[in-house]
């Protein structure tokens, strides 16, 4: 399709009924899956008119869910009911969705081969708007979108990029930020293609959350422990980019030494160190000198 993040703003612009909205913007649309998409939400809606039912997103989100737990994962409609339940779940109250977030995911792991990008948007939404959510509620969800990085697909990659830092954001000042240390996949994995900007934009979701008083051990440790392996990484995909964010990062560092706990300390220390060495050198130096 044309792309998610293109149509976002357009159908969610205050619509009672997202069915319409989604026919209106793609029945003239010359390209197979958007059409493929209007004859699936057409008949949906339909399907919900002669049953009496208002076509709320409530509605339509009931739907679509019982039409996915139908599908095998190879049927040509689960990815437009994928990318039309990306276009519903924001409009769903967060209890509603808490409610359906394990019978969801449950069958969501099965079309882990097929769902790429509709599938990471719907993982990410589930994951932030549960506020109530431990780590052990959303683990599994989480390394689903890692699970992305890697991904054969250019588009999955991408996506999931932006859905782990809209994630890691929702994180911030929270125990969750500690567990979600599943990023090291990310900064460590060798064979992990990933740009410079989007590793620095996760990273840089990482380092606010210390701004955001972030006050366990474990989780400042593994701030510290993430910003030093991750930064470093930065710096070999593009030295500039690294430079251009080390002070904020080499900031956050430093706060961490404010809340006093001996591990978080060193970690943050360690960091210091390694990124100076690294990413410090003569040019630079001179650079500010001159400056």
């Amino acid at each position: 399709m044309e792309g998610l993040a293109m149509h976002d703003a357009y159908l969610l612009n205050g619509e009672d009924d997202i069915g319409a909205s989604v026919l209106s913007r793609f029945s003239t649309s010359d390209d197979e899956e958007d059409r493929q998409l209007c004859v699936v939400v057409g008949a949906m809606a339909q399907e919900l008119k002669d049953q009496n039912v208002s076509l709320s997103p409530v509605a339509y989100f009931g739907a679509t869910v019982y039409a996915l737990d139908r599908l095998s994962s190879d049927d040509k409609a689960v990815d437009s009911l994928l990318c039309f339940l990306s276009f519903v779940m924001p409009r769903i109250s967060p209890g509603i969705l808490q409610k359906k977030r394990q019978f969801c995911c449950s069958f969501w792991l099965g079309f882990s081969s097929v769902v790429q990008c509709e599938g990471g948007r719907n993982y990410s939404l589930l994951v932030i708007r549960d506020a109530s959510a431990g780590w052990s509620d959303v683990s599994d969800f989480y390394g689903f979108l890692l699970g992305f990085i890697t991904d054969s697909d250019a588009k999955a990659r991408q996506e999931s990029y932006q859905c782990i830092r809209d994630v890691l954001q929702s994180f911030q000042g929270s125990p969750l930020i500690a567990p979600a240390n599943s990023l090291n996949l990310l900064c460590l994995h060798p064979t992990v293609e990933v740009s410079a900007e989007a590793l620095v934009d996760l990273l840089g979701s990482l380092a606010g959350s210390v701004a955001m008083e972030e006050t366990s051990a474990d989780g400042l440790t593994c701030t510290a422990r993430l910003l030093d392996v991750g930064m470093r990484k930065v710096h070999t995909l593009n030295r500039q980019i690294c430079i251009d964010r080390l002070p904020s990062v080499l900031n956050a560092l430093q706060d961490i030494f404010g809340f006093g706990f001996e591990e978080a300390k060193f970690a943050a220390t360690e960091a210091m160190k390694n990124l100076i060495q690294s990413c410090i050198d003569e040019e630079l130096i001179k650079q500010g000198i001159e400056q």
